[in-house]
């Protein structure tokens, strides 16, 4: 049995909702629903039943509920002790980032930290788009990751490392150009670019425009450099942050900061991780980074 249908199955109970049970899994309703039915397969029992609108245990299900809490509690212990002698054993760290995060800190942070330490080395294992790197954190396979915030796994320690609000990109001749700040009424009715909606920057921006009754049109670029293009070329306002304004002067467009939208990040480790001394110096160093804005 994969010990995944544990957490799957804690899930359920706790949110008696299969929608709001894998949006915390980073599942989709219907592979949830699927693994548990190969569950109660497996079992030979059913484990839930619809009461009312709701998802509530069968008495088959409360039994379940009670031997997995013991299970849990094994397992959270084993790891511990696994996390505890690959601490002492290894000295490299492996970082996962957010596309984009990096270069906040600058792009030499993690090869300065790695000078500064000879007896441990920070390996960075990709850069993937915010969601990604979260889920990819949330299954084990970086010891530490930065984070776009909000960051929504609960079974994270986090500490946040910036705290700033994003900018939009706007040509010089356009008449926001004239502007100091925009505001989300100043972008009603305009065409937007921005990264996917694999973005929280993405999804914080439409959430408020449905929230305040502000209705641009929003396309997608595949890169940041793509909506720059969009930009500069007179095609739309540009949704971007701070770095890639400072990292890009240009005489067609300018940045203006859109103070209602936040934007920073987090450096995050799973709390089932027991720390090594390694682990311990590179959060410290990771705070002398620290950067605030707001």
């Amino acid at each position: 049995m994969d010990t995944k249908v544990f957490a799957y199955f804690a899930a359920v109970e706790k949110h008696r909702n299969f929608s709001r049970a894998a949006q915390e899994l980073y599942l989709s309703p219907q592979g949830l629903n699927a693994a548990m039915k190969r569950l109660e397969g497996e079992l030979g029992v059913s484990l839930f039943e619809v009461r009312r609108g709701a998802v509530e245990l069968t008495e088959h299900g409360e039994c379940f509920s009670r031997h997995i809490s013991l299970v849990n509690e094994q397992l959270a212990c084993m790891r511990e002790e696994l996390n505890a002698i690959s601490a002492r054993d290894s000295n490299s760290i492996r970082l996962g980032c957010a596309l984009g995060v990096l270069g906040y800190l600058g792009e030499g942070v993690i090869a300065s930290f790695n000078e500064q330490h000879d007896d441990v080395r920070v390996v960075v294992e990709e850069e993937l788009p915010d969601y990604s790197c979260e889920r990819n954190m949330a299954e084990g396979k970086y010891d530490f990751a930065l984070i776009t915030n909000p960051v929504e796994c609960l079974g994270f320690a986090t500490d946040s490392l910036c705290e700033d609000y994003q900018f939009c990109w706007v040509n010089r001749d356009d008449e926001l150009a004239s502007h100091d700040e925009l505001t989300l009424a100043d972008l009603a009715g305009r065409t937007i670019v921005t990264v996917g909606e694999g973005y929280k920057g993405t999804s914080r921006f439409l959430e408020l425009c449905s929230q305040f009754g502000v209705f641009p049109r929003v396309v997608y670029a595949s890169e940041m450099m793509g909506v720059y293009e969009s930009v500069r070329t007179g095609k739309a306002v540009g949704l971007t942050c701070r770095n890639h304004v400072e990292r890009a002067p240009s005489s067609s467009v300018v940045g203006l900061p859109l103070k209602c939208l936040s934007w920073g990040f987090s450096i995050c480790y799973r709390r089932d991780r027991v720390l090594s001394y390694s682990d311990h110096l590179f959060l410290a160093y990771m705070r002398e980074c620290r950067r605030t804005y707001v």
